[in-house]
């Protein structure tokens, strides 16, 4: 898996999530810290270029922050 993290609305995270889950097996979401907000998009190293183009048109749409940290490890709590 491929760890991308995101700084987001609180007020934006439910559409956010609604619209990355319609990819199934492709990506998922995480909150990771509501306070900030911090999202992570897990996604699978075969559809990265294909997430990154998810995500980019998301961006269009939404206030998405990208945040500078590690790809190789999840930081949600499963």
């Amino acid at each position: 898996m491929y760890y991308l993290f995101y700084k987001v609305h609180n007020k934006d995270i439910a559409m956010i999530k609604f619209l990355i889950e319609a990819y199934e097996n492709m990506m998922d979401i995480s909150t990771i810290d509501r306070n900030l907000p911090k999202i992570q998009i897990s996604c699978a190293k075969d559809y990265l270029d294909d997430c990154k183009a998810i995500i980019a048109d998301l961006q269009t749409r939404f206030e998405m922050i990208k945040l500078d940290e590690p790809h190789d490890r999840s930081q949600g709590n499963y």
